[in-house]
């Protein structure tokens, strides 16, 4: 099966084996009661990030509990910035909220090493959710042939951000 979200409308159109409902998206994200920002297909499941709301919503084979997002992802007490599917698992990133206490940062706290100057995560509000983009990629060389030697490795950081995921050249 395969799924994709329309342009335009962002509702959640899905095609092919429907043997476990895979195909079939609910109206949470079909566009009758709501759309979706992100999908994510697994072997007989898919779960998407509602637009709006952030809410996982997942359907289609539940065998080892794939297709129920726990309370933190699902809107009960959290919702998620990403997700990926695997044959038989999903993986979401659960969004910061201040209103959970173990969120909150202490402002006398250093600035996040995940959050470049510049950057900033993503509000609960925002209509989009955010695309992952790999800021400062790990660089791997050798000594050059004039004795400089190479800069010293930079930290691979994932930013969720509404900007442009296309490359930028960082």
């Amino acid at each position: 099966h395969s799924c994709a979200i329309q342009a335009g409308t962002r509702n959640v159109v899905c095609w092919g084996d429907d043997s476990y409902g895979q195909a079939t998206p609910p109206d949470e994200v079909n566009g009758v009661s709501g759309t979706a920002t992100v999908i994510a297909a697994g072997d007989s499941h898919n779960c998407a990030i509602q637009a709006g709301t952030r809410n996982v919503v997942c359907w289609g084979d539940d065998s080892y509990g794939q297709a129920t997002p726990p309370d933190a992802v699902n809107g009960v007490s959290g919702t998620a910035t990403a997700i990926a599917a695997g044959d038989e698992h999903v993986l979401a990133i659960v969004a910061l909220s201040p209103n959970r206490p173990h969120d909150r940062r202490n402002p006398q706290d250093p600035p996040s090493p995940a959050l470049p100057t510049g950057h900033a995560p993503a509000s609960a509000e925002d209509e989009l959710a955010p695309s992952p983009r790999l800021i400062n990629p790990i660089t791997r060389s050798r000594q050059r042939a004039d004795g400089v030697p190479p800069p010293p490795p930079r930290t691979p950081v994932l930013v969720f951000t509404d900007e442009d995921p296309s490359p930028s050249g960082d």
